[in-house]
């Protein structure tokens, strides 16, 4: 189905709500929209949710995403990213290969497993 990527500005944050099954390529598609949205707004705090997802992202790909495509875009370093995962995948090694590839490159990413304690992350953070 894809992701959904929007500002709230009332808030501060970026929200991608991802749902269904998520390629490689729609995750290049909602990093874009995110970082556009980051330039556009200057909000630098986003909220990445696949609660409702299933992700087909090979760890080549997550690595792809802080190693080529934020440079490329030019992503802020200063942003601060929240990654919901699913309970059952907050476990799995990919979730915290992409927290240390993008940390190891400069951004803020924190893996989480509920949604309400990644929000109260972000303003703290």
């Amino acid at each position: 189905m894809g992701c959904d990527v929007k500002c709230d500005s009332s808030a501060g944050i970026i929200q991608a709500v991802c749902s269904g099954y998520i390629t490689a390529d729609e995750m290049i598609e909602a990093a874009h929209k995110r970082i556009s949205l980051e330039k556009e707004t200057g909000v630098t705090r986003t909220l990445i949710d696949v609660t409702g997802a299933e992700l087909s992202a090979t760890t080549l790909d997550l690595l792809n995403l802080p190693e080529q495509l934020y440079k490329s875009l030019g992503a802020n370093r200063r942003s601060h990213i929240a990654f919901v995962m699913p309970t059952a995948m907050e476990e799995h090694p990919a979730s915290y290969f992409y927290q240390t590839a993008c940390r190891n490159r400069g951004f803020t990413v924190e893996v989480f497993s509920e949604r309400k304690t990644a929000v109260d992350w972000l303003p703290s953070s």
